[in-house]
């Protein structure tokens, strides 16, 4: 993977026209895009010695693809966008650019938004995504 910033690692969420026009989310600071894929226990003693070592074997299972951000609260449409899906439970186009390794694209669900500020200090919020249904990725 070359060498990239982490500020370019992006949440781009789809404005849903004909064409799709895909826009930053604005004041994200810390970025964490996670992908896991759960293993099934697929382990099988051996039949004709049952008494032997059973070695453990798995399989995949269930993969997800998650975005989990942190940052300054803004009045910007993106975050007024978010804020929106997460309330209205609605899906949401979405990319999620890896600098030095590609674009992942698909369908997110707001998990939870929560907004939080200090007397003296910036509101700030806290925001985590899952992708729903198929992923794609577009190397770069």
């Amino acid at each position: 993977m070359a060498d990239g910033k982490g500020r370019l690692l992006l949440l781009k969420l789809g404005n849903g026209a004909d064409p799709e026009v895909f826009e930053n989310t604005a004041g994200i600071k810390t970025r964490n895009l996670s992908i896991n894929n759960s293993l099934v226990d697929a382990t099988v003693p051996d039949s004709d010695d049952p008494g032997s070592i059973v070695y453990s074997s798995s399989v995949h299972g269930i993969q997800s693809v998650s975005f989990s951000g942190s940052g300054l609260s803004d009045d910007s449409a993106t975050s007024t966008q978010l804020n929106a899906a997460c309330l209205e439970q609605t899906r949401t186009n979405a990319k999620v650019i890896v600098p030095g390794l590609g674009e992942y694209a698909g369908v997110i669900l707001i998990e939870s938004i929560e907004f939080s500020g200090e007397v003296e200090g910036e509101a700030e919020f806290s925001i985590s995504v899952k992708f729903t249904g198929k992923v794609t990725f577009t190397a770069e």
